[in-house]
């Protein structure tokens, strides 16, 4: 045996040394290890279920969280907490965040400071954790249907995202298990109890108080849920971050379901979320969308493409995990080392099966991407097998390109776009350059969803103008004669006047 060969025995017998007079398993060790100085809070969580023996369900749900949470921190700043503090003296409006920037300036989120929740978390505010989440998951009517592992992801987590760490729980609890103490319903289904909460949240008493702002202005963090709480301001992650506070608060199974890049809209990524039936079908829904029946397959909220879940726990699936270490392209849209997916949940498996050029080795990984109107982004990716690459469960309707990324930042087209249909074929969107035909596009992009409701309330609105600031004297100048369609109009009103006042946008007429 020579030293190189010594040194590597050695070095094998000391890790199975460690392994061995370690009292706790791998994962928990290595957490530990990075706790440093807060080491000792988290042993004094797994002695305190400790003394109920290594097998009770306390015990591994602390383990749970313990295990994953070296990879969990909060992302924070000053100016973003002088932000929540700003909010808690304004009633939100669309303009909330720009008033901010305009006293107080930009949140700058190259200055966020990382946190771990390691090496900051308590013994105490774990433990009430723990015990308040087994008080739900026991007391719930519906608990005898959720199973421990989906009861780790869906209602025992502390956080959902990277907001601070915050006692939230109770105080959500207090808030909104009254309603489902009080309302009539079938007590033995969590979906049934998840549609009281869903249309309290919609009932006029509570709308009057806490009406939903939609912060097109704010893309900063997680706002956390103790401003969530006494608020409803943010984006459709804060509304999904809002509804997994309040029904994982009284025991209903909740997660987030995410698309990394919107399909068919500018926006960058869109959240909604599920929840787990009594029966173990999930159902999705967000702040507008209330649950459908329970069906063999959830009904996407938008267009996705392809459906992610935000878990607390690590995925060994997700694509930094799988190829941690790995010298290959690392598409920011799919950095996220919690998103599973689960698109299988919603769409059939339609397999779609591309060739690749004998360039591309077993194993190598390509790149399924979407066009967001400006480029193509990355939004899943498999690898290559027998010369070809296969891709499963796409949502019919969507147009696919597969490229890869040969110096990690220009990207190679590998294919001609591809839309998978509903009935299993694939419609190939290859250039005719032989076959030339002329057309007038009015658009190039498909209409947003809520244009549907816009351009007929659009219907009767008046353009005006007027000399006084209260517009008493307004002159109509064009009046839309029906619903509005969504692509520049030359208008030449009949009668001209000059006006000091003449906004640009038309008033319905309700």
């Amino acid at each position: 045996m020579n030293r190189f060969q010594r040194n590597i025995f050695f070095a094998g017998c000391n890790l199975l040394l460690l392994a061995a007079c370690s009292r706790y398993p791998a994962g928990i060790e290595e957490t530990l290890r990075f706790a440093g100085d807060n080491r000792a809070e988290l042993e004094k969580v797994l002695a305190h279920y400790g003394r109920e023996g290594s097998d009770s369900l306390k015990y591994r749900a602390a383990c749970f969280l313990i295990e994953h949470m070296r990879y969990h921190y909060a992302r924070n700043n000053s100016c973003l907490d002088s932000f929540r503090v700003f909010l808690r003296d304004v009633v939100p409006t669309e303009r909330t965040y720009t008033q901010f920037v305009d006293r107080f300036g930009e949140i700058n989120q190259e200055n966020y400071q990382i946190t771990y929740d390691a090496q900051v978390i308590t013994a105490d505010y774990l433990i009430r954790n723990i015990d308040f989440s087994f008080r739900l998951w026991e007391a719930a009517p519906w608990g005898k249907h959720i199973g421990f592992e989906d009861f780790c992801e869906e209602i025992l987590p502390y956080r959902v995202g990277n907001e601070p760490i915050e006692d939230w729980k109770e105080a959500y609890h207090r808030k909104y298990q009254y309603m489902l103490d009080t309302a009539e319903y079938d007590r033995s289904s969590s979906l049934a109890a998840c549609r009281v909460i869903f249309r309290y949240l919609h009932s006029k008493t509570e709308k009057d108080l806490l009406e939903w702002v939609f912060a097109y202005d704010w893309n900063v963090s997680n706002l956390g849920a103790v401003s969530l709480l006494t608020l409803r301001y943010g984006t459709c992650q804060e509304q999904t971050d809002m509804l997994t506070y309040v029904m994982r608060s009284v025991g209903i199974p909740t997660g987030i379901d995410m698309m990394v890049q919107h399909p068919d809209n500018l926006d960058k990524q869109h959240w909604w979320n599920y929840m787990r039936d009594t029966s173990g079908v999930n159902i999705a829904f967000d702040y507008y969308y209330e649950m459908e029946e329970p069906a063999p397959k959830m009904t996407p909220i938008h267009k996705c493409g392809i459906v992610y879940r935000k878990c607390f726990s690590l995925p060994d699936e997700s694509f930094p995990v799988r190829y941690r270490g790995k010298d290959l392209y690392r598409p920011s849209s799919l950095s996220d080392p919690f998103l599973k997916n689960v698109s299988a949940e919603y769409f059939d498996e339609n397999p779609v099966t591309l060739p690749v050029g004998k360039e591309y080795r077993e194993g190598d990984v390509l790149y399924l991407n979407v066009f967001n109107n400006s480029q193509w982004v990355a939004m899943g990716w498999s690898e290559v097998k027998n010369g070809e690459i296969v891709f499963r469960h796409l949502e019919p309707g969507v147009l696919y390109l597969l490229a890869d990324y040969p110096d990690k930042a220009t990207i190679r087209p590998l294919s001609s776009p591809f839309i998978p249909l509903k009935d299993g074929t694939v419609f190939r969107a290859a250039a005719d350059t032989a076959n030339r035909q002329e057309m007038t596009l009015h658009r190039k992009f498909r209409l947003p969803w809520w244009w549907e409701e816009f351009h007929v309330n659009s219907a009767g609105g008046k353009f005006q103008g007027a000399n006084r600031p209260d517009f008493s004297d307004a002159v109509t100048l064009h009046t839309i004669p029906g619903p509005a369609v969504m692509r520049w109009e030359d208008v030449y009103p009949t009668r001209i006047r000059a006006t000091r006042h003449a906004p640009l946008c038309s008033t319905a007429i309700p």
